[in-house]
């Protein structure tokens, strides 16, 4: 009762809070502000009958003043007066302030009246209003949860995901969800996810001990150190094209054997934080050299990010500190401890964890080849051919200029493979590769090309031309720019980043005039 009542008026005091912050309809006068005060008052000191009395009237000669419906509403939440609260909700959905919280406080209301099915209909009809509401789907997926039903809780919770990837609340039920199940590996995916997503709270720590247990609880060694099996996932099944030219390992068991062989090596005596955090830095050095590009699991790539930030023992151990305090207490203890800390909590602050819709930590989205839909190139082999994949040249030139630059991934690489074979292939454009700036390094001039097709089926012209090789040059300028750390710029590249915008125009403008 105490949880609903906190959650019913944490939800109202959020719908309250937001419309304030735009002003009221209706400013009450000073004496108005007088009652007001009063009543609250009465509330404190026990006394809301006689407050509920004061606001209603207020009410009637201000019923569009939030301040009002807000006390109102915690009154009859202080009475547990359900039904008054609820045609309040009704009220406060038809005004044109009216936010998904709203929905979300009618649900919560229903649902603990007893009225299941009308509280999931008030928040699927918040969601046709709100569609990005992902907070929506968490409600939804807990009464889900509360009837047993949890593969349908599952797939709310992974909707909530998919419209607000940033979310923490499905990260958290996930994991939770996931370490009783078969498939633990997604509880330490969603867990850690939802310690970054949640921090400063008790969630975030309940996370924590979460995770490091999963991986002890799921990670086997034998006395001697010689014997070592996991039971991270149960998944069993590789599925293989007809023509056997395209496997799909599901990331569970792909985890799983990347894991075995991030520990075998080592043969580790047993698990506590400073183990496990050596084990999951193979893990990941191991993953990314054998798998980069196959899956899209943010919390991975962050993982990565980590790495070669250089603040993976501060990370790993600030990160599963409540699963093992002892070993946190002994390794903050040494010197250098602090200043590992300190200096992870300093990239931390501008580099957080934060998973986006073109990245999300998604079951069903693992395979980011299958979610770019590249098609094979031998569908390529004329100009018939590239005519059907025109749309999907333009979609994949965009997106490679989305992503960081990495020879490595293994799906950049097929995405860049497969532009190359259209260009040459295609009747729709002529490039002409012109020297530019850019061409001083290779990664320069490829993803020049990549531009022009960009620019030649953005604007449906064949040639390019003066303005397609200024777009070409500049969005590769920028890209470069972007990535200079994994790409060694030219002396003349940086010159052309320092120009002004104008500047940089003409110059490329006249470069192009030079050549012809």
């Amino acid at each position: 009762m105490k949880q609903l009542l906190m959650t019913l008026l944490i939800a109202l005091t959020a719908v309250l809070a937001l419309s304030a912050q735009t002003g009221t309809a209706q400013d009450l006068g000073d004496i108005d502000r007088e009652r007001m005060a009063n009543a609250i008052q009465l509330m404190d000191n026990g006394q809301v009958d006689k407050a509920i009395q004061i606001i209603q009237d207020l009410d009637k000669m201000y019923p569009d003043n939030y301040d009002v419906l807000y006390e109102l509403g915690y009154a009859y939440n202080l009475k547990k007066d359900y039904d008054s609260l609820l045609k309040l909700c009704k009220r406060l959905k038809k005004h044109p302030r009216a936010n998904f919280q709203i929905y979300q406080m009618m649900g919560n209301t229903l649902d603990y009246m007893g009225k299941r099915k009308e509280a999931i209909k008030a928040y699927q009809e918040g969601l046709k209003r709100f569609p990005d509401a992902g907070l929506l789907y968490v409600e939804q997926a807990i009464i889900s949860e509360h009837e047993q039903d949890y593969d349908k809780a599952v797939g709310l919770y992974e909707q909530a995901i998919e419209v607000e990837p940033t979310l923490a609340s499905p990260y958290y039920h996930l994991a939770k969800l996931f370490a009783m199940s078969t498939e633990p590996v997604w509880g330490i995916i969603y867990g850690e996810a939802a310690r970054l997503l949640t921090l400063g709270t008790p969630r975030s720590q309940e996370m924590s001990k979460l995770v490091y247990d999963l991986y002890k609880e799921n990670i086997h060694i034998g006395a001697d150190g010689d014997t070592i099996h996991t039971t991270l996932t149960k998944e069993n099944t590789v599925n293989i094209s007809a023509d056997t030219s395209i496997v799909r390992i599901p990331l569970p068991i792909a985890y799983e054997v990347e894991m075995l062989k991030s520990i075998a090596p080592r043969r580790p005596r047993g698990i506590d934080l400073t183990t496990l955090s050596e084990i999951r830095k193979n893990f990941i050095e191991q993953f990314y050299g054998d798998l980069n590009g196959y899956y899209d699991v943010s919390i991975l790539d962050y993982q990565r990010r980590v790495l070669n930030s250089g603040h993976w023992e501060a990370y790993n151990m600030w990160l599963l500190q409540e699963g093992d305090p002892d070993g946190f207490d002994q390794w903050t203890s040494e010197d250098s401890s602090s200043a590992k800390l300190k200096a992870f909590a300093q990239w931390y602050s501008k580099n957080p964890f934060e998973p986006t819709q073109l990245c999300p930590t998604l079951r069903n989205r693992v395979f980011l080849d299958e979610n770019l839909n590249i098609s094979s190139i031998s569908e390529l082999g004329d100009a018939q051919g590239c005519r059907k994949h025109s749309a999907d040249a333009l979609r994949l030139a965009r997106w490679l200029f989305e992503q960081p630059y990495d020879s490595t991934n293994h799906t950049i690489k097929r995405a860049q493979q497969f532009l190359i074979i259209w260009a040459t292939n295609s009747d729709e454009v002529s490039l002409t590769v012109q020297p530019s700036a850019v061409n001083d390094v290779a990664e320069g001039t490829v993803y020049s090309i990549f531009a022009l097709i960009e620019y030649a089926l953005e604007n449906k012209v064949k040639r390019p031309g003066e303005d397609g090789y200024v777009y070409a040059v500049k969005r590769t300028l920028d890209f470069l720019d972007k990535n200079r750390d994994q790409v060694q710029l030219s002396e003349r590249i940086e010159r052309y980043l320092t120009m002004p915008p104008d500047e940089l125009e003409r110059q490329l403008h006249e470069d192009y005039k030079g050549m012809q």
